[in-house]
């Protein structure tokens, strides 16, 4: 991944410093970043409190983290999720080409392992925020309607973005 994202650069002309290191002990000095950018790495983290806290340590004050994430894994534990999976409205992402040949199987066993896997977002992470020293930018999330076996309507939340700044 690292490879493509600096083959990626170089054809922009840019010269960007890749990192590979753990989400959660960054390896970067306390307020170092104006903005930080997540995309779906929250929900698959051991720690994730650890992580945002991480981020907030190594962002400037003013600094801006943007989180894109979503209860991907959420049916797994809830039946509204479970059932919007079994509904005609649902379309498997998995079966698009940008997973050939990786088992699903393996990251849904992973993520039944994972602490947010098993709660509705991005309330959870707004809970975390509550007690941080941030103020939050920006929440958007994307629901979906469907209608259940029962032909009640039911709605979800399938992915978000947050975005906080620090204090």
């Amino acid at each position: 991944m690292i490879e493509h994202a600096n083959a990626n650069a170089l054809t922009k002309g840019l010269t960007i410093d890749f990192s590979v290191m753990d989400a959660q002990s960054l390896q970067f000095d306390s307020d170092t970043f104006d903005f930080i950018v997540t995309r779906n790495v929250t929900w698959n983290l051991s720690s994730p409190e650890q992580a945002y806290d991480e981020w907030l340590r190594v962002l400037k004050p003013g600094g801006r983290l943007l989180n894109f994430d979503g209860n991907h894994y959420l049916h797994l534990f809830d039946d509204r999720y479970a059932n919007f999976r079994k509904s005609n409205a649902y379309d498997d992402p998995h079966q698009t080409v940008h997973l050939e040949g990786i088992n699903t199987n393996t990251i849904e066993e992973i993520a039944r392992h994972q602490p947010l896997s098993s709660v509705e977002r991005p309330e959870w992470d707004l809970a975390f925020f509550q007690d941080q020293s941030v103020k939050i930018i920006d929440v958007h999330t994307t629901p979906i309607t469907y209608t259940n076996d029962a032909l009640k309507t039911e709605t979800i939340i399938d992915r978000f973005h947050l975005c906080i700044e620090k204090s």
